[in-house]
């Protein structure tokens, strides 16, 4: 059985921008996967002074969880 949950753009880019605090908007550009169904790859759009805000360990199980329950 396949199942598909769908996740809002703008939701993604709201989780995104909360968690960081960043000030100005972000734009959600880009979504894929690997072969292996591994691991997903999101690219955004931010602003060049938000940047320094964003924390590069932000792909926690936490923010996983939000897709998730966002797409139920």
């Amino acid at each position: 059985m396949i199942i598909e949950l769908a996740v809002n753009c703008s939701s993604v880019e709201e989780m995104l921008s909360a968690r960081h605090s960043l000030e100005e908007p972000v734009k959600l550009t880009h979504v894929e996967h690997d072969e292996m169904g591994d691991l997903c790859a999101f690219v955004f759009e931010v602003d060049e002074d938000d940047v320094p805000k964003i924390d590069r360990d932000w792909d926690s199980d936490d923010f996983a969880a939000g897709l998730v329950e966002e797409a139920i």
